[in-house]
């Protein structure tokens, strides 16, 4: 089976990029297609929370019983799931699929922290210029008590310096904020 094209309905993998040698070498043991799909897609079920049930119902997985096995006068036989070859593929996919998750996540919040780091001092001139220009001592006491409880979520207690990430640190030197904004803040809290 070539994985190029090989598709997921309900979420979408980038070009399988989980899928590394050592699965591909697994699969390509495999004597059918319909295995390597079934092992691919019981993989894919546990990543994006579909149900078992509904897994064996796609067109190119394998029956339920056919994974688990029949029963013949009540004595249950080896499905695919007992087949080391299968054993070993599904394994490797569980694994597989785990890390790529792990790695598609980190990336996600890294990639997600940078934005908010790049919009934080965009998001401070707008509150400020409310602080300035709005009509409203409503909008203006929602501005300061927005900028004060994102200075005290940033700063953690800790002063003017805290870290995110592993990676990053960003400080806050209060002494360049102006004084009738750090005035405004003050007066509005």
């Amino acid at each position: 089976m070539n994985m190029q094209e090989y598709k997921e309905v309900d979420w979408e993998f980038s070009d399988q990029d989980w899928v590394n040698d050592e699965l591909q070498m697994a699969l390509d043991a495999l004597p059918t297609n319909k295995h390597r799909a079934t092992v691919l897609r019981l993989a894919e079920a546990q990543a994006v929370g579909r149900s078992l049930d509904a897994t064996f119902k796609l067109p190119d997985v394998c029956a339920k019983k056919t994974w688990h096995g029949p029963y013949v006068n009540g004595v249950a036989r080896p499905g695919w799931k007992d087949d080391p070859l299968v054993k070993r593929a599904y394994n490797l996919a569980l694994a597989r699929m785990s890390t790529y998750q792990e790695a598609s996540i980190t990336a996600n919040i890294k990639e997600a922290t940078r934005l908010l780091a790049d919009a934080a001092p965009k998001a401070v001139m707008t509150l400020t210029v409310l602080l300035d220009d709005a009509d409203s001592d409503d909008v203006k006491r929602r501005a300061a008590n927005d900028l004060l409880d994102r200075l005290r979520d940033l700063m953690g207690g800790k002063g003017s310096q805290f870290t995110m990430s592993e990676t990053r640190t960003i400080s806050f030197d209060l002494s360049s904020v102006p004084l009738n904004v750090l005035d405004k803040i003050i007066d509005h809290s």
